[in-house]
């Protein structure tokens, strides 16, 4: 059981699911899919497995998006402003100063034009936090952060150079 849990009232966004205990990975991705504070999908089964191989005590869940969608190509076609205003108000809730993010939205960030406009809102609003993100491994071909999932459950982390990125 997950003692943070932030959805809508209808189900159809979460903004934030995970633990704030001890020393926290803070994890972003492009969208939610199906995890609850009950039951994790396979992407937050990884992310759980990474947050203790790289020894913090929990992980929270964030994404840059937070409509759910197991099919991305099911996102919003144009982006829904309050829900991004929203999302970045529950995720700035809960970083803390000098936290880790872990980069984790990989290729899907392509899949709508708003993506990259709403993480560069989040990124704007947080920056004043001196954050230490990280990437697994080398980013990929058309130089995205990757997704959590089908990785080796070993320690391929690095520095992520977000303003570089952005």
């Amino acid at each position: 059981m997950y003692k943070i849990y932030e959805k809508s009232n209808d189900n159809k966004f979460r903004y934030a699911l995970g633990n704030d205990v001890g020393n926290i990975l803070y994890v972003i991705g492009i969208n939610p899919s199906i995890a609850t504070d009950i039951e994790l999908d396979p992407t937050l089964k990884n992310v759980k497995t990474f947050s203790k191989i790289l020894e913090f005590d929990s992980f929270m869940m964030f994404n840059i998006y937070p409509q759910r969608s197991t099919n991305p190509d099911d996102m919003d076609k144009k982006m829904n402003l309050d829900q991004v205003n929203k999302n970045i108000q529950i995720i700035s809730k809960y970083l803390v100063p000098n936290c880790t993010i872990w980069a984790a939205w990989g290729e899907t960030i392509n899949k709508r034009p708003y993506l990259i406009k709403a993480l560069r809102m989040l990124h704007e609003n947080i920056k004043s936090l001196n954050v230490k993100w990280i990437q697994y491994d080398d980013l990929t071909k058309t130089g995205h952060p990757r997704h959590p999932s089908r990785k080796k459950h070993e320690d391929r982390f690095r520095e992520f150079k977000i303003e570089d990125y952005l």
